[in-house]
Formats: C-alpha cells, structure tokens, sequence
C-alpha cells in the first residue's frame, strides 16, 4: 500500500511518500499535516505528509489486539480506533498523540467498527454489528 498526493487541480500524481506491505487502515489528520496507518497488529504509525517520514508510536497500555479503523479527533490531538480482541472484547479506544490510550467502549458479541467524531469532538458515532450463539433451523415447507 502506499499514499502519494495529487493536486486536483491538474491531475498530477506525484511519487509516493509512504510504502508499507501490510497496512489496514488510515486517517488523515484535520490540518492535514499528518496521517495515522493501523498495521495489523497493534502498531500505530504517524506519517508526515511532507517529508514522508514516519514515527511508529508506544501505546501505553498496549492495546494488545487488532486494529481495524481509525480517524482523528477534530482538534487533531487524538485517535479513535476501533478494534477486536482488546481483553477479549471488540472495542473503541482513544489514543493521544503522545501514545496514551483509554478504553472507550468494549462489547464482547458487538463487532465495532467506522469510528466518526462529530465538528464539535462532543459525539462519537460508531457502527456495531451483533454477534450472538442462536442458531437457527429452516425446514422446507411442504406445500
């Protein structure tokens, strides 16, 4: 996966300035000077948008799970992220930019995913998918 930029105004792409092989997601921050991507496991790497370098961060406490989704909070300073297996629970986390993290929310049968912070960084929408151990048996009808 890479990012590259390209100015909308002619179309010119211009060479990447990030690569990475395994990479799941990615947000850009809200001045756009920096981008978060979620490695599989539970890294978090910020990515100067003008440089290209990045800084891989400490979570502390780790997260210890997977990561799937994430975008930043409006003024920038923290990251939502959405994930599964954080002590056995699907779950949304905040991390500082600073690598401090605080469980948000966790559901052990509620897939959690598609993090959003409203304008004002007071709400956080999420969508959540149940998971549960019915099951459930159809038999034709004879007719």
């Amino acid at each position: 996966m890479t990012l590259a930029r390209i100015d909308l105004t002619t179309g010119r792409v211009e060479p990447p300035f990030f690569r990475q092989p395994k990479w799941l997601g990615f947000a850009v921050s809200p001045d756009g000077a920096q981008v978060a991507v979620l490695m599989y496991t539970d890294s978090i790497g910020l990515v100067d948008t003008a440089t290209g370098q990045s800084n891989w961060m400490t979570v502390t406490p780790p997260l210890g799970g997977q990561l799937q989704d994430v975008t930043f909070t409006p003024d920038g300073r923290t990251l939502i992220i959405s994930g599964m297996e954080f002590n056995g629970a699907y779950g949304l986390v905040a991390v500082r930019l600073d690598g401090r993290a605080a469980m948000l929310y966790s559901a052990p049968t509620t897939w959690i995913s598609d993090p959003r912070v409203s304008p004002d960084g007071r709400t956080l929408a999420f969508r959540g998918r149940a998971y549960d151990s019915d099951v459930w048996l159809l038999e034709p009808r004879d007719e």
